[in-house]
């Protein structure tokens, strides 16, 4: 049996669960990777914010949509490209940025054991990129099944109680690692990451 969508009011109970101490920014970003997570994370707000009438406190005004090409696959492009396809008929404003790898503060393309690193450079590039369009909050569209899977991997990494609990519905983006791709500062305490699909399985998310 296809599963039920998920409706406007269940999405809302997720989203407003989701707010910032401090409140929506009039600007809302989201992380667009063009997978059915960050496609179904896309239509909801969007059709969240359509359905409300929004003011600085109560609801962003405006969703946008960032696309990182990591450049590690020979399918990166057209990744890119399915994502701003998927942001433009949902009528998002949409930016694609490519790694400018070998180019500080990036490191040059790694050939190996690049997880961390891709991560890392994704990061620095949201963040610009927020910095840039005065966003005060970056939407991810991690869902339950994702939260199981990181809970598990930091157990069997010995993590504490804290990591063990896995990823928070909202938490401040951070000050970031001492280094040029990771550290942002104090600023970094004003921002924030949301993930309003934490609740939901990966099988309800697929009958958006």
């Amino acid at each position: 049996m296809r599963p039920l969508p998920i409706s406007r009011e269940e999405f809302a109970r997720f989203f407003q669960k989701a707010r910032p101490p401090s409140g929506w920014s009039a600007h809302l970003g989201v992380a667009n990777s063009g997978g059915p997570d960050s496609t179904c994370l896309l239509f909801l707000i969007q059709r969240y914010i359509r359905d409300s009438q929004p003011s600085s406190t109560t609801s962003p005004s405006r969703v946008y949509s960032l696309t990182v090409d990591h450049a590690l696959q020979a399918s990166s492009t057209a990744m890119a490209e399915q994502s701003a396809q998927a942001a433009m008929k949902l009528e998002i404003p949409h930016t694609t940025v490519r790694v400018p790898w070998g180019t500080p503060p990036f490191p040059p393309l790694p050939d190996k054991s690049f997880e961390n690193i891709a991560r890392g450079a994704r990061y620095n590039i949201l963040w610009r990129w927020m910095q840039q369009e005065n966003i005060g909050t970056l939407a991810m569209g991690h869902h339950a099944d994702d939260q199981v899977e990181t809970a598990l991997m930091r157990l069997g990494k010995k993590s504490s109680e804290l990591g063990g609990r896995g990823m928070l519905t909202c938490r401040r983006w951070g000050m970031g690692v001492k280094n040029e791709l990771d550290w942002v500062g104090i600023e970094g305490m004003n921002k924030w990451i949301i993930r309003p699909l934490l609740e939901v399985s990966k099988l309800l998310r697929t009958g958006y």
